[in-house]
């Protein structure tokens, strides 16, 4: 079910009578966001807002968010993105375009890297692939010009086509003797 500004009060009544629970600091957290309600306290983030794509800068993904959908936040303005442990799943193309992207903080429970989920990040200069990670998608940093070093933990057993395509910054990475296929 997804969640508008218009009917999120109605539609959260039950929530908040079901659960018991005070959900103003969990909308509040989320009201940059669209959002669709998955299980329990769990959330998914659909896209972020219009109103919020060219002035928010700085986000830290709620610890009630465990997926961030497609394109979620393309071609926005963002400069840094912390994503906690409890998300799990990052739709492909889920930053693309964020030119202005210097930081990226990875949380633990994220399995895969997915296709171009960073792809034409400008001025992204480092990224520290979390331990777990078991596969990095096709062109997920492609066009990251000036992406300099890259660590890639012991748990990537595949790095998928043009993972790191037209990196022309790239001066260093640690390639695991984990990975059985290098595309």
């Amino acid at each position: 079910m997804r969640f508008g500004d218009a009917a999120l009060k109605e539609t959260l009544r039950g929530y908040v009578e079901h659960y018991n629970t005070n959900i103003a600091p969990i909308l509040q957290q989320l009201e940059p966001f669209d959002f669709e309600k998955l299980s329990g306290r769990t959330f998914k983030i659909i896209r972020l807002k219009y109103k919020h794509r060219e002035t928010l800068k700085s986000v830290k993904i709620p610890s009630c968010v465990t997926v961030i959908g497609e394109e979620a936040f393309s071609y926005s303005e963002l400069t840094s993105i912390t994503i906690p442990d409890t998300v799990t799943s990052i739709g492909h193309s889920a930053f693309a375009g964020c030119k202005q992207l210097t930081r990226a903080t990875i949380g633990n429970g994220i399995r895969e890297i997915s296709n171009c989920l960073f792809k034409y990040c400008d001025k992204l200069t480092t990224i520290d692939i979390p331990y777990g990670v078991r596969s990095i998608g096709n062109s997920a940093f492609c066009m990251c010009e000036n992406l300099a070093s890259v660590f890639i933990p012991g748990s990537v057993t595949h790095i998928n086509n043009c993972a790191f395509e037209y990196c022309t910054a790239l001066r260093e990475i640690s390639l695991p003797r984990s990975v059985v296929q290098l595309g």
